[in-house]
């Protein structure tokens, strides 16, 4: 019998816990967490205001374009499903109290930005989208009585601006002006105050990151180089910066300006990010590789049989060693974050991880004669 792998990319997310740093220059991520290892593709993770559940969109396994938003509290399990089958949803974003999740809904080609309690229940219409406008990336105020989001500026020739929804009356106002077609101002989040909005300005030659006085408008551009943002939201340690994902890294920008800082996050490319004051966290989405363990028997006559999938998750599991016995498979998997020896059964079942090192590079375990013993570098 033969271990074979498996290897291609998936989404999956993970959590960092941020220093406060007493500097400008703040450390890097206190602690590493991966949330999920499922199959399929997660996404857009959504911190609850205190820090204990995170909302995110995940396909089910199933690859296809119908997406939902989930609810986990971090613990191993599978998440609960918060929205209503049959829509596609992305961008889900929590009420102030943590008892609502606003997201948008994709459904008979009309793009609404919805809510639901993060328990279930009764789905609400918060801003209903039409042929001109798809509203997009909504974000509630730190006080509940305002929504922003991003939907297209007709005057400016459909490109996208950041809009205002006053929750008590309906009143809306349009925050930014992007310029021209293709100019975008994306991803609004509120500052803890609600006082300021920072979000994306994406443009032919690049992008950038600016943040808006909600009382007057007033933008201020920070400059982020060369790189292109993905994400962005505001940094949980209480203090007046900001962390953005961009191609190259997970960063950190004061919002009075000055040079990005790089925060290291792992080996997999951040995109789509959350943060929450409740526990200094940052949620982030991270592109793996995935690579699976499988089992070919040979026949008597020396011909495989078909390839079966003995250990899998969402990130790595490779250099599969078998027990002299046959009984046991010992392995390397990252699945927990940092790479550690794993045991299985000969079918792949009874998983148990056997070491407990931080960031430390592994090879191939090797067993002893008698199967007491692992080795390994």
């Amino acid at each position: 019998s033969r271990g074979l792998g498996d290897v291609y990319k998936r989404q999956l997310l993970a959590l960092a816990q941020l220093m406060r740093g007493a500097g400008p220059q703040s450390p890097a991520p206190t602690r590493l967490v991966q949330l999920t290892s499922l199959p399929g593709r997660e996404s857009f993770p959504a911190l609850s205001p205190d820090g204990d559940r995170i909302a995110y969109v995940w396909d089910g396994g199933t690859s296809d374009r119908l997406q939902a938003v989930f609810v986990s509290n971090g613990e191993p399990g599978r998440p609960r499903r918060v929205t209503p089958e049959g829509s596609r949803c992305a961008f889900p974003a929590w009420s102030h109290n943590g008892r609502r999740i606003a997201y948008v809904r994709v459904s008979n080609d009309r793009t609404d930005i919805c809510e639901i309690g993060f328990d279930g229940g009764a789905e609400r219409m918060l801003v209903a989208g039409d042929d001109q406008s798809a509203p997009l990336m909504p974000d509630f105020s730190p006080d509940g009585r305002r929504l922003a989001y991003c939907a297209a500026y007709p005057e400016a020739g459909r490109a996208h601006a950041i809009y205002l929804r006053d929750l008590e009356t309906n009143e809306v106002r349009r925050l930014t002006d992007p310029g021209a077609q293709p100019a975008a101002d994306l991803r609004p989040r509120f500052s803890s105050d609600g006082r300021r909005l920072a979000f994306i300005r994406s443009r032919p030659d690049g992008t950038s990151i600016a943040v808006a006085s909600i009382e007057s408008g007033n933008t201020v551009h920070l400059a982020v180089g060369d790189r292109r943002v993905i994400d962005l939201d505001w940094d949980p340690s209480g203090r007046d910066n900001l962390v953005f994902t961009a191609t190259d890294g997970l960063w950190r920008i004061s919002a009075r300006g000055g040079p990005p800082e790089l925060i290291s996050v792992g080996d997999g490319a951040a995109t789509h990010l959350s943060t929450s004051s409740g526990g200094n966290l940052v949620a982030f989405t991270s592109t793996a590789e995935d690579r699976d363990i499988w089992r070919v028997d040979l026949e008597a006559s020396g011909r495989p049989t078909e390839a079966r999938q003995l250990v899998g998750s969402s990130r790595l599991d490779g250099k599969p060693s078998w027990s002299h016995g046959g009984s046991r498979i010992a392995f390397v998997s990252n699945r927990t974050g940092d790479r550690q020896l794993w045991l299985s059964r000969s079918d792949g079942g009874g998983l148990r991880q056997i070491t407990n090192l931080r960031a430390t590079p592994m090879s191939g375990p090797s067993w002893s004669p008698d199967d007491s013993r692992i080795a390994f570098e």
